[in-house]
């Protein structure tokens, strides 16, 4: 949930005053006053005679209201803003009272208040300031940012005030919009941390790569420098394709945070990438000293060891792995990829059954099993074959969000001659995941041997566009999330 940052008040006490008859300004005036100079029990004592000679006078119990809310008694200020909308339902300065309340309590009404406002003064920038950060609460961009558009400028004072719509800006990909937000949020306060790495973040997923480094660059120097930080300026570093300094910061964040075992693995990675294997194995090797036994730090030593062939000790690592989180998918999946790598496929096949036999609808290790069974060469007609498009159908059934069991099953059908369940599944497959190069082909070759010619040629050059427009890697998207606005906030 985003931060709460206090709400300018409603000027309201103006509106107040001249609402109602001319007679009695001078008696409200004086009451205004009181409130102004923050007087409160000596405004009600002068409410006391006026409200008994107009008990239903909105203009008053909207002033009742105010003093009793200065004097901290809130249920009854909201209780004599509510009478007063009885008496009066679109009595704006009511309603501006009583929505500042509900917001500052995030009161299940307080949207319908402030609809009530919208309504009556459409362009009320403080509603549509509280509104947008209700919005953006609930993790609806879209609506917050409608409202932030019509909130004024000036209505914002303080920057921690932007870190809502900033994240928003973020998260629907307005990213050049999120950037200015987020470089104005850190120039009123240039020491905020939270604010230079979302600033970083969001040049990072720009791939203004340069640009990030210079700004997160501080947090290369300093001795207090968090592992977010730091994680994130390795990967700005290597995404600059400046590897040796993306070392030199993960060296220095381990050596900072010596009990972040993400970090080890980071450093591992990078090491990987550049094919230093013998260094990321010293890496995990220090990381298994220093924090224990760990799973995926054996799961990531069983990767290493098989990239240096060294497939014995690559088993050894998954098995280590599977050893301190049984069962666990990943694990599972690293010693079938490690035997299937050495051609012990009849292994990995029953290793894949053995886990299946306690976990039957595991999507994964279905799309496996029928993956090494294909591999061991099962043909239709086959017991083999049946067993690999029932798993197959178990992985669809179990996550049908899923477009690469799809693919494979459609391939199945297409082998089985089953031609129109085999284009229900890739034309979903193909909806699901539309830059699935393989679904796309797979798809095309399907639609031709229905007879559907034109679609299967349009569908080619449809698959070929969307491929050649993919410009954001795996890398870009990265490991790292915005700070939120409620831990910015905070002191």
């Amino acid at each position: 949930m985003f931060a709460r940052p206090a709400i300018t008040l409603f000027l309201v006490i103006g509106p107040v005053l001249v609402a109602g008859p001319a007679a009695a300004q001078p008696e409200r005036r004086q009451v205004s006053e009181l409130l102004r100079g923050s007087q409160f029990e000596e405004a009600l004592i002068h409410l006391e005679p006026l409200l008994a000679a107009n008990p239903e006078n909105s203009v008053l119990l909207t002033l009742r209201g105010m003093a009793l809310l200065g004097l901290g008694r809130k249920e009854d200020a909201a209780a004599s803003f509510h009478e007063a909308l009885s008496r009066n339902p679109d009595y704006l300065p009511a309603l501006q009272m009583l929505a500042q309340e509900e917001f500052a309590a995030r009161d299940e009404n307080v949207g319908a208040t402030l609809a009530r406002i919208v309504a009556l003064r459409p362009d009320d920038a403080g509603a549509h300031s509280m509104l947008a950060e209700l919005a953006a609460e609930r993790q609806d961009c879209a609506a917050a940012l409608v409202h932030f558009g019509k909130a004024r400028p000036a209505s914002i004072q303080n920057p921690l005030r932007l870190w809502p719509q900033a994240a928003c800006l973020f998260e629907t990909g307005r990213l050049a919009e999120a950037e200015e937000t987020y470089r104005f949020i850190l120039s009123a306060n240039p020491e905020d941390s939270r604010a230079r790495f979302n600033l970083a973040l969001t040049q990072f997923r720009r791939q203004d790569y340069e640009a990030a480094a210079q700004t997160l660059a501080p947090a290369g120097e300093a001795d207090a420098s968090e592992p977010d930080a730091l994680s994130l300026l390795a990967d700005i570093y290597e995404g600059a394709s400046r590897i040796p300094e993306a070392l030199k910061t993960l060296q220095r964040a381990v050596k900072i945070h010596p009990s972040e075992e993400q970090l080890y693995l980071q450093l591992a990675e990078l090491c990987v990438s550049q094919r230093s294997y013998d260094l990321a194995d010293e890496v995990l090797e220090a990381a298994l000293v220093r924090l224990g036994a760990s799973p995926r730090l054996y799961a990531m030593r069983g990767v290493v060891y098989s990239q240096l062939g060294q497939f014995e000790q690559s088993e050894k690592a998954f098995e280590q792995a599977s050893q301190l989180s049984v069962g666990t998918e990943m694990t599972t999946m690293g010693l079938t990829l490690t035997l299937e790598q050495v051609g012990r496929l009849d292994e990995a096949v029953e290793l894949l059954r053995e886990q299946l036999r306690e976990n039957p609808e595991q999507p994964s290790l279905n799309y496996m099993l029928a993956q090494a069974l294909l591999k061991q060469g099962a043909e239709p007609g086959r017991d083999t074959f049946e067993e690999a498009l029932r798993a197959l159908e178990i992985s669809v059934g179990s996550d049908p969000n899923k477009a690469h069991p799809r693919v494979t099953l459609g391939q199945l059908y297409l082998r089985s001659g089953k031609l129109q369940a085999a284009v229900a599944q890739l034309e979903r497959a193909v909806e699901l995941d539309p830059t699935d190069s393989t679904a796309g082909y797979q798809l095309a070759m399907a639609l031709l041997k229905a007879g559907r010619k034109d679609e299967a040629t349009a569908l080619v050059e449809k698959v070929r566009h969307l491929v050649n427009e993919q410009r954001q890697s795996e890398f870009a998207k990265g490991r790292h999330r915005l700070i939120r606005a409620e831990s910015a906030s905070q002191p």
